[in-house]
């Protein structure tokens, strides 16, 4: 718990006119049946002291701290709450490149949209963070209704999974799959209280854009300059008439990997195309939107997924134009005469058979002779061992001189390691996170390459066994990924060479065979070379 000497609440059970009721927060429980209210608000002990000597919590004028800004959005009419709450959502991707994940149905007449303190760099405890907050709230809003009077720091806010009486639906959590899914459905879950599958409110990286509202607010002066990524640039500024289609196809394939549907990425695009300069014509918009669902409908459409094969000639032309990638050795590249987008190269071997040192050359070769980006996921190795090795690869160095440029007290000596890698491999980019699953992994190919502003034809992926992702046994899941992993260079029209080890073998100059896979039963099946 952040701030942890913030732990007292005013609470209500049955009515909000059974409040002055402080708790400890941490003991706070409700009863799903019946209405349960408390201040999203925390307080120190002196608010305590304000209630047991005044009888009420009322005229208090301390410090509080919240987990979150919470937006409230409600109608007499649903349909138009429903309206609102979805635009809002669209725009907080659009402008801050935020994903609102923690999403609430009141219980009966809007929804609660909680912005996490963690995104904007976490509040500070204030006396005044309640009007911090109404002023951030009309910054982001505009002209969409919302409730105001939420901000008054003992403001109580229903919770979570508690029934409204009047309406007899509860107050439930949304992910967003549910909130797409309409009203309808919303108000079916409503009927019963329901899992909470939000994650943490501490489990969100700082938005730049959101930390500088509150640093606005906070300090009631001008925004800092922000110092943003590539793709917050680009929502927030536009692009040029040269970029709009790479871009637009860049973000709609971002969204559609955020599991939006294609109505809601027509809606973000609508708003990030008001910057283009000139903006995109609503043919192309739809032309974006339709690429990258191709892969990722979940329904047939027969005028797309079945069509005479004499009608490609197009699309082959632009399959050959992106080219056959190779290994730079020469006796594969003989062999398999160029690997296409879309394919899959697994290179198989036991624990210390070099298999990771082996695809580090291969994406060092394809960088180093077309100056291609290239996109290494290195899940078993930390970065300082890819480090190492690429100095070693772009220098020539043995371990002991690595160590003696890498570690010496001189800046230049440690800049000639630093340029020696540059000027062999420049557009190598790594990502040493562990436990990837499939979904993460295409994100950050698509948000890598609106970051860098070039397309990723090849990834690398050290090694399959240590991915994460569904399945009852870890046979079952290695098999899914493996599947999936075919299934996500043609989406996105990579080649991926990925790492696989083996088992089975007595000696390590045992000859390696097929099926030796570790496992998997999948993985050489779903590989179009070994």
């Amino acid at each position: 718990m952040k701030y942890p000497q913030y732990i007292y609440v005013d609470a209500a059970i049955g009515s909000v006119a059974n409040r002055n009721n402080v708790v400890d927060v941490t003991s706070f429980k409700s009863l799903q049946d019946k209405e349960a209210y408390k201040t999203y608000f925390r307080f120190r002990e002196d608010y305590l002291k304000h209630f047991k000597l005044n009888k009420s919590v009322a005229q208090f004028k301390g410090k509080g701290y919240a987990d979150f800004l919470p937006i409230d959005i409600d109608s007499d009419n649903l349909e138009e709450a429903y309206s609102r709450a979805r635009e809002l959502i669209e725009y907080l991707f659009a402008k801050f490149e935020f994903d609102a994940k923690h999403l609430f149905f009141s219980g009966s007449k809007g929804f609660h949209i909680f912005l996490p303190s963690s995104a904007f760099g976490y509040f500070e405890p204030s006396e005044n963070l309640g009007m911090v907050f109404r002023n951030i709230a009309k910054d982001i809003l505009g002209e969409i209704p919302f409730d105001e009077k939420i901000y008054d720091m003992n403001r109580l806010l229903r919770v979570s999974n508690s029934i409204n009486s009047k309406s007899g639906l509860f107050k439930i959590p949304l992910s967003f799959e549910e909130f797409a899914q309409g009203l309808d459905h919303i108000l079916e879950l409503a009927k019963l209280s329901q899992e909470n599958k939000h994650p943490s409110l501490d489990d969100y990286v700082i938005n730049p854009g959101l930390k500088d509202l509150y640093l606005k607010y906070k300090l009631n002066g001008k925004p800092k300059e922000l110092k943003s990524d590539k793709i917050l640039s680009v929502f927030k500024e536009g692009v040029n008439q040269g970029d709009r289609d790479n871009s637009g196809i860049s973000i709609a394939g971002y969204l559609v990997a955020k599991k939006l549907p294609g109505e809601w990425i027509r809606g973000i695009l609508h708003h990030w195309n008001q910057s283009n300069t000139p903006p995109l014509t609503e043919e192309q918009i739809n032309k974006c939107v339709n690429s990258a669902l191709r892969y990722k409908s979940d329904s047939f459409n027969p005028e797309r997924d079945v069509l005479p094969v004499w009608t490609l000639s197009n699309e082959y032309k632009s399959y050959l134009q992106n080219g056959s990638i190779n290994t730079g050795f020469r006796l594969i590249d003989e062999r398999l005469r160029g690997i296409m987008p879309g394919e899959v190269l697994t290179i198989e071997g036991f624990t210390g058979n070099f298999k990771s040192v082996f695809l580090q050359y291969v994406l060092r070769n394809y960088v180093h002779s077309t100056k291609e980006p290239v996109l290494f996921f290195e899940m078993e190795m930390s970065r300082f061992n890819v480090y190492q090795r690429s100095a070693q690869i772009a220098n020539k160095y043995n371990f002991k001189d690595f160590t003696t440029y890498a570690g010496s007290d001189s800046q230049t000596d440690r800049e000639i390691v630093s340029e020696g890698i540059k000027h062999d491999h420049e557009k190598l980019y790594l990502c040493d996170k562990s436990g990837l699953t499939l979904d993460e992994i295409r994100n950050i190919v698509i948000e890598t390459q609106i970051n860098i502003g070039r397309k990723i034809k090849v990834i690398g992926v050290d090694y399959i066994q240590l991915m994460d992702g569904p399945g009852k046994s870890k046979v079952e899941m290695v098999d899914l990924i493996a599947k999936n992993l075919k299934n996500l260079a043609k989406e996105l029209g990579l080649v991926v060479f990925s790492v696989s080890q083996v088992t089975g073998l007595e000696s390590r100059y045992d000859k390696i065979k097929l099926g030796m896979v570790r496992d998997s039963k999948t993985i050489e099946h779903a590989s179009d070379y070994v």
